[in-house]
């Protein structure tokens, strides 16, 4: 035992400075973690999706949604078809919105020209659908100012066209599109029940 106290003394300089050492790298781990964890709070994770529109499921739908946990500000969203050779059919779509809180968003049913785009037209056509999105959160770059975020997608529609109908989901389930065919659900009930009481003559 004394010798290990005599090391000890003889070693408290050095013993200081590596538990100093570690106790800077254990602080500036937790700062690094929390920082990571508070820019989290503050991203807006805006994204984009092709789907089939479901009351008419060969109509191509566009749905753009915030999926949070941030709000999204000056949100720009961009779509367009091309053909073949790279040129614009039809007519360049832009959008903008103020903000768009978590779990908003926005649906689009593109058109190609003047008509509705439907997947079997598009795809005999060889048109690709483009799309473009763009926002700002709360993070911060470099110089401690709001950066704008983009994203895009470029997809041809025969591509679509084999996703949808080779073997995948034709829809796919909402949580707005669930949580209204819900109420819908609960509301029918409740005036079934009313209903049921109203015809029960009183005891």
């Amino acid at each position: 035992m004394d010798g290990v106290l005599k090391l000890l003394n003889d070693n408290a300089g050095a013993l200081t400075a590596v538990l100093t050492v570690v106790y800077v790298a254990v602080t500036l781990a937790i700062l690094l973690e929390a920082r990571a964890t508070r820019n989290l709070r503050r991203e807006a994770l805006v994204d984009a999706r092709l789907m089939v529109h479901p009351p008419a499921s060969l109509l191509l739908e566009l749905r753009v949604r915030n999926l949070g946990p941030a709000v999204a500000r000056d949100v720009v969203i961009e779509f367009w078809f091309t053909d073949p050779s790279g040129a614009t059919v039809g007519e360049r779509r832009r959008q903008g919105e103020q903000s768009l809180g978590p779990g908003d968003g926005r649906r689009f049913l593109p058109m190609a020209g003047a008509q509705l785009a439907d997947l079997n037209s598009l795809g005999a056509a060889n048109l690709t659908i483009h799309v473009q999105w763009r926002w700002i959160d709360d993070r911060r770059g470099v110089r401690r100012r709001p950066e704008r975020h983009e994203r895009e997608l470029a997809i041809p529609a025969e591509q679509l066209g084999r996703d949808f109908f080779g073997g995948w989901a034709l829809t796919q389930s909402d949580p707005d599109d669930d949580l209204h065919t819900i109420a819908e659900a609960i509301e029918k009930l409740e005036r079934h029940a009313k209903a049921i009481k109203d015809r029960r003559p009183e005891i």
